[in-house]
């Protein structure tokens, strides 16, 4: 038999190999950048990608500019709703004075007085009067300072309040020296002038045991 010649032997090999790459499974290939379809593949994982992660750090820079703005706002109106016909009876006796009453918006707070030294001591009974708590310390100059805070008022573009004074001891004796106490506060207090009234941001009103003769 006569053997072919070497060129075509040569040929022969070459076409049996391609033939054998073309026979292999293409599941078992991996994504191949260069082809067509495995470049459109790279470019919509990586735009998608891209867009999820960008997605995620809006997410995240909304949120916190959000919960920043929430604060802020909260710092601006951190003051709740002035009640205009909430008051709160022998106030002084509560853990804060005025403070707990002012946190919950009562717009009308009492506050019980004694002469002792010529001091207006605020409490309930006589035996329970302590020289540090005076008018002036637990309730004026408390609300002086929150009314100038506030643009003069005791809540922000608020209602005028109320403070009710009692008076325990005996009003001939208490009574003049509440007056010459209120005088010095008259730039938050509202005043009567005959039969006109000049509105502040508190009016005080007295209370308390007056015997009339004749």
């Amino acid at each position: 038999m006569a053997s072919q010649h070497p060129r075509l032997q040569t040929h022969a090999a070459e076409k049996q190999k391609e033939n054998l790459v073309d026979s292999q499974p293409s599941i078992n290939r991996p994504p191949l950048w260069g082809l067509k379809n495995g470049q459109l593949i790279g470019i919509w994982s990586l735009k998608f990608l891209w867009s999820l992660g960008f997605g995620v750090w809006s997410f995240i820079a909304a949120s916190l500019a959000s919960a920043q703005c929430a604060e802020i706002t909260r710092s601006q109106t951190n003051q709740p709703i002035p009640l205009i016909r909430a008051h709160a009876h022998n106030d002084y006796e509560h853990k804060h004075p005025l403070f707990d009453a002012l946190d919950h918006g009562f717009c009308s707070v009492e506050a019980d007085i004694y002469l002792m030294d010529g001091k207006l001591l605020v409490a309930h009974n006589l035996s329970q009067v302590k020289p540090e708590r005076t008018l002036q310390a637990l309730y004026l100059d408390p609300l002086r300072e929150r009314v100038r805070k506030n643009g003069g008022r005791v809540y922000a573009n608020g209602p005028e309040c109320t403070l009710l004074i009692d008076l325990k001891s005996e009003w001939r004796r208490i009574y003049p020296a509440l007056r010459d106490v209120l005088k010095e506060y008259s730039d938050i207090l509202s005043t009567f002038r005959s039969d006109t009234k000049e509105t502040n941001a508190i009016t005080a009103i007295i209370t308390g045991n007056r015997f009339w003769c004749g």
